[in-house]
């Protein structure tokens, strides 16, 4: 018991002492299934919203004071951060995260025992005369 203990309390300090930006990042997965799961608003729409915290949450969580001070609006900066992070977010669900959520979905259907393909009804439709289409 004082493994599991010891496992969370590190656990928890790697989170506490991580960088913003990879909260963010992590965050910004944990959003976008979150909207997935609920089912709205529609899933075209999830990019949009990702963008929009990616880009608010550098800005309220960013640090204007290491942006260079050669530069006349830190803000600005903070939002092109913000953007590509988004933009780094989304490659990676793109290239790896989605190939993994299928495959995991997969693998919980097949061993809960619903992988059985489903009947449309134009497939019954088409035989409900008995003979080939």
């Amino acid at each position: 018991m004082d493994t599991l203990f010891e496992l969370l309390n590190n656990l928890v300090a790697q989170i506490t002492n991580a960088p913003v930006l990879v909260l963010l990042l992590v965050s910004l997965f944990g959003i976008g299934r979150l909207i997935k799961e609920v089912g709205w608003p529609p899933p075209r729409f999830i990019p949009l919203i990702l963008c929009a915290v990616s880009v608010g949450g550098t800005l309220w969580l960013g640090m204007p004071g290491e942006v260079p001070p050669q530069i006349s609006d830190p803000n600005a900066v903070l939002v092109f951060v913000g953007l590509t992070l988004w933009l780094v977010a989304w490659i990676v669900h793109k290239a790896a995260l989605q190939y993994l959520e299928d495959w995991i979905e997969a693998k919980v259907s097949a061993f809960l025992g619903k992988n059985k393909p489903k009947e449309t009804n134009e497939s019954s439709k088409n035989n409900a005369g008995g003979g080939p289409a």
